[in-house]
Parts: structure tokens; C-alpha cells; sequence
């Protein structure tokens, strides 16, 4: 560990990937709140200022902020366009959550790491750390686990944050093809917030499908279509997912709310149609990209 002018500090170690990166930085914190971005994003002018005001203002475990975002097919928009919200008491966060699990999509705002302002005794006392073994959305598993021992939150309306998502230029994501059902530990994340709710076995088996036929599109982002060894480890990954158990068992509780994939592809998962699958993603991503 090496100081810098300011009282800043930064932090060397060997390349173990970014969720090391930020445990390590975890590790040495000694200050009261956390806050994590990507190297390659930008914060908004006076974002701390803000949610530390806020936090400490309206006495709440977390701040999250709305965030500009350029994504994976070069869209580029708001990632929400409701006002500030206080959820106050742990029935609400509750209800939050409950709502983000029922319809994942519709709550970009929570799905990552950063622009959110945590508290380290949080963090240090309950332990939670990055998940080093996770390829991708490892940002989900920590934000969830985190909220996992929230009494409250507090919501900014007002974008703090500018997300870049380079696309096939994300390193980190192209490794999105290795364990195709690692998003798993988020649905059992979400399980641990909702534990007790008479319909949560519905809306986690409904979550599950969701994230499955989600991962389905990451995969087919990052493919290389004019590259045969890339088809086939999409071919491999997609196996992977229509042989899952527990996919199969949560596809009659999904309901499909956004019309971002070609309808068909629960019915083609179901019945185990690989190259089916493959030429409807492949024709859905390339007509995305032009």
C-alpha cells in the first residue's frame, strides 16, 4: 500500500481480477462509507457531496442514485425516470426488492456496484465481500447481499453517475460464456431478502427464468458470429442452460414483461432446441447492432 499526496491511498497487488481489486480496498478502508466505480465511468460533479448529505440526513443504510448509461448495443439513455423515494423501514425494503425480483429489467438503478453509497461497518460487520469466482454481474450478488442486512434506503431521482458499456471490448464479460449459471447465487441472494413471503417461491422461479434467458442475450452479445469456435462455445453455453434443472422447472412462472427477446424462446428452451435458440439470438443481436 502506497500513499498519495491529500491523504489518499492507493493499492498494488497481482492481477486477481476486479472483485479482489475492491475486497482488498474493502479490507483497508478506514473511513465510514464506501463507494466503488469503474475506471471507465465518470461521477457527476458533487456526487459524494450529495449522497453523504443524504444519507446522513434521512438516516438510511444505503444511497442509490439514478445513472446515465451507454449499453451493450450503443443505446444510450436514463436508466430511471422515477423521483427520489425514502424506503424507510425494512418492509419497504422488502417490497423493493420483492419488485425488482418480479421484473429485474425495470430496476437498472440496482443492478450494479457502483453509484451507490454503503456503509463499512455494514460491510466489515456482516462480512460481505465481492465474489472473486463470479465472471460477470458479481455488482448484483454485492448490491443484494448488502441490502440482505438493510433496515433502509434512500433513493436519488437525479443521475450521479455516466455507466460506458464498450460492448466486446468488456474483457471481464466476454468470460460471461465459462459458468452460463453463476447468476444463480443472485436468485439464492434474492431468497435470503424474501425468505417468508407467501408468493416468493413464484416471483424466485419466475427471477430464475428471467436471468437464464437474460444471460442467453449477454452470451449472444458477446458472441463472434462470423467465428465458428465462438458459435460453438454459445452452442456449449446454451446447453448448458436448456439442461438446468431448475430452469426448467421455473419456466411456467415466467412471464415475459419486456419485448427485448423474440417470444418464442421459453417454448424453444423448453423443448431443448439448441440450434433453434442459436439462430434466434444470432438473428436478434445482429438486427440490434444495425
Amino acid at each position: 500500500m502506497q500513499y498519495w499526496g491529500g491523504g489518499y491511498r492507493y493499492i498494488v497487488q497481482d492481477n486477481k481480477g476486479p472483485s479482489s481489486a475492491r475486497n482488498a480496498g474493502i479490507m483497508a478502508a478506514k473511513g465510514e462509507y464506501l463507494y466503488f466505480m469503474d475506471a471507465d465511468d465518470e461521477m457527476m460533479p458533487n456526487a459524494l457531496y450529495v449522497m453523504i448529505s443524504n444519507i446522513k440526513r434521512h438516516n438510511v443504510d444505503m444511497v442509490f442514485a439514478n445513472h446515465e448509461f451507454i449499453d451493450i448495443i450503443g443505446k444510450k439513455g436514463i436508466a430511471d425516470d422515477t423521483n427520489c423515494h425514502c424506503f424507510s423501514q425494512k418492509k419497504d425494503v422488502i417490497e423493493l426488492i420483492k419488485n425488482y425480483a418480479n421484473d429485474p429489467k425495470s430496476f437498472k438503478v440496482l443492478h450494479a456496484g457502483w453509484n451507490k453509497l454503503f456503509k463499512s461497518s455494514i460491510i466489515k460487520n456482516n462480512k460481505v465481500l465481492w465474489d472473486n469466482v463470479m465472471n460477470v454481474d458479481e455488482d448484483n450478488l454485492f448490491v443484494l447481499d448488502y441490502i440482505c442486512f438493510c433496515e433502509s434506503l434512500y433513493y436519488l431521482g437525479d443521475c450521479y453517475y455516466r455507466y460506458y458499456h464498450y460492448a466486446q471490448d468488456n474483457f471481464q464479460s466476454k468470460k460471461v460464456y465459462l459458468n452460463p449459471l453463476e447468476f444463480s447465487k443472485i436468485i439464492d441472494s434474492f431468497s435470503n431478502i424474501l425468505a417468508g413471503l407467501n408468493d416468493s417461491e413464484v416471483i424466485l422461479a419466475g427471477c430464475y427464468a428471467e436471468w437464464a434467458i437474460w444471460r442467453m442475450f449477454q452470451i449472444s452479445a458477446y458472441t463472434d458470429w462470423d467465428e465458428k469456435d465462438s458459435i460453438d462455445m454459445t452452442r456449449l453455453a446454451f446447453s448448458t442452460l436448456c439442461s438446468d434443472a431448475r430452469l426448467q422447472e421455473s419456466l411456467p412462472y415466467y412471464t415475459q414483461k419486456h419485448d427485448d427477446n423474440p417470444r418464442i424462446i421459453p417454448t424453444l428452451i423448453k423443448e431443448g432446441d439448441i440450434e433453434a435458440l442459436v439462430q434466434t439470438f444470432k438473428n436478434h443481436v445482429l438486427k440490434l447492432r444495425n
